[in-house]
């Protein structure tokens, strides 16, 4: 009798065990939190942490909390391939990530492969675009980005621009600058193929050469595409800063960019998807719990990895069978999505739309201004 009762308890050790793992939903994090430019992905997984703890201090996902597992992708493709297969084969039902475009062609690769759901906070290059695949993304294509861009920079006359265009992120920059180039010349303006430059993220001698060139021309109005750290060195080494008219996009438009580049960044025009002076109370009530916690103010990233983490919860609750893509169409099925600040809405292909917010830096301070083109 004794040995029927050891042999019972032998076999039923795998599934006590089985039951404990369902006690948990898992959702992996995925992004570049170590190396230059890791900047977006710290701020990406804190957030996620934190959307996770709020989601669980209310109850979790239909009775049951999220676990919350993070990998560092390094920013390299070949390591955001594998940590996203160890994400899986640890029981994560999607994976919060990655975060920047550099990554997108191996990992869509192997998500499509091997059934593994991404919902990426900032990947926008356009090569992701209109596609059937297993990504979700809550920041807009480049393409909007760029056309933005290039509207809001035609304003003040369509004089010939510098583009400078950072080459590590090109799936990033490559076809943001396109869409810019694409709109500005569209509106009248002009852009040299001698003006469009190039340099390499963390390259100190790439920083200088674009920054001589800048110097030596006659040309004003400037459109810099990098991370906060390249566009703040780049401007630092920029001759008399103050005649120029300057442009960045979401990727630079950061808070940390007043800290790298210093007085130099007065007046300098910026886009981003959300609104660094809102007084929306949701706002302003995440921003408080983000500074508390990790002593910063929320970024671009920070906010999409959080409101990543709704979409996925808003998705689970729906649903019982949290498989890829049963998660998939539960997202796309809810369609539109209650943001931070805004509405924002996820089409057919996991492709997101919403508001562009347009500024100038002024003061330490990123102002919201009027954009005449709306």
């Amino acid at each position: 009798m004794k040995r029927i009762f050891i042999l019972i308890m032998l076999f039923s050790l795998p599934l006590l065990s089985s039951c404990k793992n369902d006690e948990t939903i898992k959702i992996g994090f995925a992004g570049q939190i170590s190396g230059v430019n890791s900047e977006l992905g710290v701020d990406a997984r804190y957030a996620a942490k934190l959307a996770v703890n709020e989601i669980n201090d209310n109850g979790g996902i239909n009775g049951k909390k999220l676990e919350l597992i993070v990998k560092d992708d390094k920013g390299n493709p070949e390591t955001a391939v594998k940590v996203d297969n160890e994400l899986k084969d640890e029981g994560c039902v999607a994976i919060i990530g990655h975060g920047l475009s550099q990554v997108y062609e191996s990992i869509i690769a192997n998500a499509n492969k091997n059934d593994i759901l991404l919902i990426s906070p900032t990947i926008s290059t356009v090569v992701a675009d209109n596609l059937d695949d297993n990504l979700i993304r809550i920041i807009p294509s480049n393409q909007s980005q760029g056309e933005d861009i290039g509207a809001f920079a035609s304003i003040s006359g369509t004089e010939s621009v510098i583009v400078v265009i950072e080459q590590t992120n090109i799936s990033y920059t490559g076809n943001l600058s396109s869409a810019f180039i694409n709109t500005y010349e569209s509106l009248g303006g002009t852009v040299s193929e001698d003006d469009i430059l190039t340099f390499y993220s963390g390259d100190d001698s790439s920083y200088l050469d674009v920054s001589e060139k800048i110097n030596a021309s006659n040309i004003n109005k400037i459109l810099l595409i990098g991370s906060s750290y390249d566009v703040g060195t780049i401007i630092q080494k920029i001759d008399n800063y103050e005649e120029k008219e300057i442009y960045m996009p979401i990727w630079p438009s950061t808070r940390e960019i007043f800290a790298l580049s210093g007085v130099n960044l007065e007046g300098t025009y910026a886009t981003n998807y959300f609104n660094f002076s809102s007084t929306n109370t949701t706002y302003v009530t995440l921003q408080n719990k983000y500074f508390e916690e990790y002593g910063k103010e929320i970024s671009f990233s920070a906010l999409f990895s959080y409101e990543a983490v709704y979409v996925l919860s808003k998705a689970l609750e729906s649903i019982k069978d949290y498989t890829p893509s049963k998660i998939k169409d539960a997202i796309i099925n809810i369609g539109t999505f209650q943001g931070v600040m805004d509405t924002f809405s996820i089409n057919e292909f996991g492709d997101t739309s919403r508001k562009m917010y347009y500024f100038r830096l002024l003061d330490g301070e990123f102002v919201e201004i009027p954009n005449e083109n709306d």
